[in-house]
């Protein structure tokens, strides 16, 4: 528990010294109820507006956190890739997902919204 503390002050003492201006006490208040019981921790990065809302969202996280229907679907249209790592965006009331697939071969970027829908963004090769 001390751990999750930790991570969730250094995230939000990152927030104060990155941001341009001072944070108010609305956003205070808002990431102080936002995380008083965190069990996971996620590499997160999150947006306030000036009253407290939180207007965006960024999480990074690995294939096992990534919704079932989005792995499958990954899985059957990207047969034979491995889910290399995800970041989650959320952006007002838009939820999408910026996949990185890695093969034998390169990596394949793939954007998904979060009803499910696929497009690959750009592919690499390896060297």
């Amino acid at each position: 528990m001390k751990r999750i503390f930790l991570a969730a002050a250094s995230l939000f003492c990152s927030m104060i010294v990155l941001s341009a201006e001072p944070v108010n006490e609305k956003v205070m208040q808002a990431f102080t109820q936002s995380f008083k019981n965190v069990q996971d921790v996620v590499s997160a990065r999150i947006s306030y507006d000036a009253d407290g809302n939180i207007v965006k969202s960024l999480r990074y996280y690995a294939e096992d956190q990534l919704p079932f229907y989005v792995r499958a679907r990954l899985q059957k249209q990207y047969a034979g890739k491995k889910i290399f790592g995800v970041t989650e965006l959320l952006e007002w009331d838009q939820m999408n997902y910026f996949i990185v697939l890695e093969d034998e071969k390169g990596w394949t970027h793939v954007k998904c919204n979060g009803a499910g829908s696929m497009e690959t963004v750009k592919r690499y090769k390896k060297a």
